[in-house]
């Protein structure tokens, strides 16, 4: 069953062993990693992200790392180690992928029973949030969207209006901070499908690890 991806696994290695340039060595041990996981060789496949994520590779191909690192992370391993490569991979991959691996971000930090870090992990500044509560949910405001009476209107990491990865994470970051009357804003101001995604169903619908 898992032949295929194990020769392949295999073979991408031992071209990475001989490939002289680094970055292209570094694309091909990511894509050994991505075999040995499909072969269900988790061990390996760390120790192959290991050589991918180095300072000298490429940042789409230390990004990329990042994320097939957190997400095994996630799944079998400190869930802390796994935000941090989460928010790693935010800052060295573009959107779309910068966004999944944030929301992967807060997904880790909830599963580590660290409401902090899932918030901060949501915030546009990624900075833990202060009291009062109301400046810790910050809206960045978009064309034709008031913002919520005593909400401050910040905008440090200006992102597209009407981005409905950003709708999510300021609908997430609302109800985890019992703020329902702004985790609504986002919904008006996206389509269906955003709306229907900022809906916690996931992350903050999982109690955290004990």
């Amino acid at each position: 069953m898992h032949g295929a991806p194990a020769l392949r696994r295999r073979a991408l290695t031992r071209a990475a062993d001989l490939t002289p340039d680094g970055a292209e060595r570094a694309r091909r041990h990511l894509a050994a990693a991505q075999q040995a996981l499909l072969a269900g060789h988790t061990a390996d496949a760390l120790r192959l992200l290991e050589r991918a994520r180095g300072r000298s590779a490429p940042a789409s191909v230390r990004g990329g790392a990042e994320l097939l690192r957190g997400a095994v992370l996630l799944a079998d391993g400190p869930v802390e180690d796994a935000r941090e490569s989460f928010l790693l991979a935010a800052d060295l991959l573009p959107p779309p992928a910068a966004a999944r691996a944030t929301l992967a971000a807060a997904d880790a930090a909830w599963s580590a029973g660290d409401p902090t870090a899932c918030l901060s992990a949501l915030a546009p500044t990624r900075t833990p949030p202060t009291l009062p509560l109301a400046e810790a949910c910050v809206r960045v405001p978009r064309s034709g969207t008031p913002t919520a009476p005593g909400v401050p209107a910040v905008r440090r990491n200006p992102e597209p209006d009407g981005d409905p990865s950003r709708d999510h994470r300021d609908g997430l970051r609302a109800v985890l901070l019992a703020r329902f009357d702004l985790a609504a804003a986002p919904c008006a101001a996206s389509s269906t499908t955003a709306c229907a995604a900022a809906t916690p169903t996931t992350s903050s619908a999982r109690p955290p690890r004990p």
